[in-house]
């Protein structure tokens, strides 16, 4: 601390140092003392800034609510259920695409409603398509197996006739130069 000159009655230099509690709440004071048009470019001009690190913190916190509240999960079980499925979709077994909506934790509806799941009804981390498939026939697998049986003949008959249709650039005549 440094004396003020002979002569010098300001009291600046004389005042004691402040304590790191004292300035911050010096601090918000000041903030307080703004305009509030101030403080919202002052808050815009940092969301700008630091834009993707803000959504990046956004998507956890929100991936992690979802998972806390929705599933009764952490970060860590999920984390745990993806390496015990190798990153597959433990239907179809192909690989799934995450930090995407894409990733579904499957569960028996039967235990509880659609988009919340408990330890005892949780089945494992599904691909849209298989999950979807899942929520179609209402989790009934006698009648995914019937529609497996059924479509496989027509399925096959299509296929046969498509094989045998030109393609589609090909014409079965030659054009005509004008």
């Amino acid at each position: 601390m440094t004396k003020c000159a002979p002569g010098c009655d300001c009291g600046k230099h004389n005042r004691p140092k402040r304590t790191p509690e004292e300035s911050a709440r010096a601090n918000r004071e000041r903030g307080r003392r703004r305009s509030p048009e101030y403080n919202r470019q002052i808050n815009r001009r940092f969301r700008e800034k630091h834009r993707e690190r803000l959504n990046a913190q956004q998507r956890q916190n929100s991936a992690r609510n979802q998972l806390k509240y929705k599933h009764g999960m952490s970060l860590e079980d999920r984390a745990a259920m993806w390496n015990a499925q190798q990153g597959n979709c433990y239907l179809c077994e192909e690989p799934l695409r995450d930090g995407t909506r894409q990733v579904h934790i499957d569960h028996d509806h039967a235990c509880c409603p659609q988009d919340y799941s408990c330890e005892a009804c949780r089945r494992g981390l599904a691909c849209h398509r298989c999950n979807l498939l899942l929520g179609l026939v209402k989790d009934d697998l006698a009648l995914l197996g019937r529609i497996a049986g059924n479509a496989e003949g027509p399925h096959k008959a299509a296929r046969d006739r498509i094989s045998g249709k030109p393609k589609q650039n090909e014409l079965p005549f030659p054009l005509l130069s004008i």
